[in-house]
Parts: structure tokens; sequence; C-alpha cells
């Protein structure tokens, strides 16, 4: 039987450095990795993940919603791990707020961005990284990715979401 568990999480900018956990060895997913903030979507949040998202930032580092800018979604990146897909909803966006609340899941850092690809993260967030340093911030529509692999070694495979529908009705406005 196949589960499916849903996260959101959020890279959060400020002074040209990104917010990091260095995650703990009681973290259940990413145990002693460095990760961005966020979590499980719990129920009731399904519907809105940038609720869900926000929950998490507020909860992991202290930062309300007022003192985040630009929050916006840009991929969602699936994975599936033995019986289990996983459904992460992948924001960015920028803060002033650099004093952050301590967090029981791990130890939060201010990392400068040139350092990011070095950091010892999953697979799927290294190729989160990897994919909005190439793109400089450019992508204006939201990317899916999906973990396959080749042999034993996985790659991501990404794709625009599209409003075919939209897009095909433009012209006949």
């Amino acid at each position: 039987m196949i589960t499916i568990r849903y996260f959101s999480i959020a890279f959060l900018e400020c002074d040209g450095k990104q917010l990091m956990m260095k995650r703990n060895g009681k973290s259940e997913i990413a145990t002693n990795m460095w990760a961005p903030v966020g979590g499980h979507i719990e129920d009731g949040e399904h519907r809105d993940p940038y609720r869900s998202c926000l929950r998490e930032i507020l909860e992991e580092t202290g930062i309300e919603e007022t003192e985040i800018s630009g929050l916006e979604l840009k991929y969602i990146v699936m994975r599936k791990k033995k019986n289990e897909i996983r459904i992460q909803y992948v924001y960015f966006g920028s803060t002033m707020q650099l004093e952050l609340a301590s967090c029981d899941e791990g130890t939060l850092h201010w990392i400068n961005e040139d350092e990011l690809s070095g950091l010892n993260t999953t697979f799927t967030t290294k190729e989160i990284i990897k994919k909005q340093c190439n793109s400089l911030n450019s992508i204006e529509k939201i990317q899916v990715g999906i973990v396959d692999e080749d042999g034993d070694i996985p790659y991501m495979n990404w794709s625009n979401i599209e409003d075919w529908e939209n897009e095909k009705n433009k012209g006949a406005l």
C-alpha cells in the first residue's frame, strides 16, 4: 500500500544569506543534515500549503507572517521512498528578521548563498538549491520536480505547471 506525505518548506533570504537548519539526531527526516525550515502539512492544511508554510516558519524560527515578504511557491517536488510518496511545496521569500527563536528540531543558521551547495543536504534539497541558483530567480512559472533514477543514480526531472486551458483561450478573447 502506498501512502502520501505532504510537506511545506521555505527558503528565506536576508542580506544575501539563506536561513537553513542543521537538523538534530532526533529528526525523523533529514537526520543530522542541513534543511530549509518547514515540515509536515497538518490535517486541514492540505488545500492551503502556504498557510502550512507560514505556520512552520513561525514554529521553527519565531518569524511572523508580517516579517516575511515575497513568499511564493516556486517548486513542487515529488519522490518515492519505500511505500510512501513525498510531496514538498517549496516556497522562497525574504525577511529582515535576523533574530531567531530556538528550535527543538535543530539549530538555525544564516548561510552565505555561495556555501549552500556544499552543505550536507538531502538529494531533493540539493536539487532545489541547484535549480534556484541556476535560474537566478527568473522562474515565473511554478515547476514540478520528480525524482527518477538511472540505475542507482537519482536525478530530477523538471517541468512547468501550465494552465493550458487558460493559455489556449487567450487568443479567443
